[in-house]
């Protein structure tokens, strides 16, 4: 089950599940403008597929904005390609798959108890968030490892639902 009852991610990261590419919750975070990357993760439901190594249990005086202390999970992400899929609404009711694929890069990452990677994309990671923002996604998606966005559009195709590949 996906973090904060985003069930439009939970069937994304489903998909990716069977794909056998991961399907981890995730959400894009602060960006850093001088490496041109963005933080690609979130805290809760990952999938083992996209870890590089074994989980860090870490004790945290405080959860990053929410009440109380306690462990978290957090493992590293596979460094190399990632696909991502957003399951949105369009303004008809209708669902739309947002897709994207860019880099996983190994960097300094802050301890916060999430699992977390250094993304890059193309043709700049500005670029690219900017076109990824105008599809209208939610800011969940599922996070998968190596590129796969054809893969995906051809399942969007099959089910009937209009999906954007953003590149």
């Amino acid at each position: 089950m996906c973090g904060e009852f985003d069930l439009k991610t939970c069937v994304a990261m489903l998909i990716m599940d069977r794909l056998d590419i991961g399907g981890s919750f995730a959400e894009f975070h602060p960006f850093d403008f001088e490496e041109d990357f963005i933080l690609v993760g979130h805290d809760g439901p990952h999938h083992l597929i996209i870890a590089e190594g074994k989980p860090v249990l870490r004790s945290l005086k405080k959860y990053h904005g929410k009440p109380g202390r306690g462990a978290s999970v957090e493992f590293k992400i596979k460094e190399g390609s990632i696909t991502m899929l957003g399951i949105t609404q369009t303004g008809a009711g209708t669902f739309k798959f947002v897709i994207g694929e860019g880099m996983s890069k190994k960097g300094p990452i802050p301890p916060t108890g999430n699992t977390n990677t250094r993304g890059f994309f193309e043709p700049t990671t500005k670029e690219f968030i900017k076109k990824w923002v105008m599809e209208g996604p939610t800011h969940h998606y599922a996070l998968g490892v190596g590129h796969h966005a054809d893969t995906v559009a051809k399942i969007a195709e099959i089910l009937g639902i209009e999906y954007v590949i953003v590149r």
